[in-house]
């Protein structure tokens, strides 16, 4: 599997986020004329563990995870939902939340919690 996908399946399972967004968490764009809310995620940046010696295993990514909704609580709320997904995850060893901002979205009328993950695992 991919990071991408275990991040799917993450947010997919986790029953506190599901009861909000249901299943649209989706990657990278929203679909046109969306639900809210939802949330959306994608890599930002991949790092491998170097070493001098053998091969190490461990990396360590960057996600960015947003969050929408028409109300800021209602990004809020399901934004923390998607912080206890990723906190509850057993793919990852280690997980770390970066940075939280709220930005308002012109276009759309609509609030974004942006989350930036950096999230380490053993590759295989």
């Amino acid at each position: 599997m991919t990071i991408e996908a275990d991040l799917l399946t993450t947010l997919n399972n986790f029953a506190g986020l599901s009861s909000l967004v249901s299943s649209r968490n989706y990657a990278v764009n929203l679909p046109q004329n969306p639900t809210y809310p939802n949330t959306t995620y994608m890599r930002v940046s991949t790092a491998p563990g170097n070493t001098l010696g053998t091969r190490n295993t461990l990396t360590n990514i960057r996600v960015q995870i947003d969050t929408r909704d028409v109300t800021v609580l209602g990004a809020v709320t399901a934004g923390a939902q998607v912080k206890k997904a990723i906190e509850a995850a057993t793919l990852f060893d280690g997980i770390y939340l970066n940075e939280e901002m709220i930005p308002h979205e012109y276009n759309t009328e609509t609030y974004r919690l942006s989350q930036d993950f950096s999230l380490w695992f053993h590759d295989q």
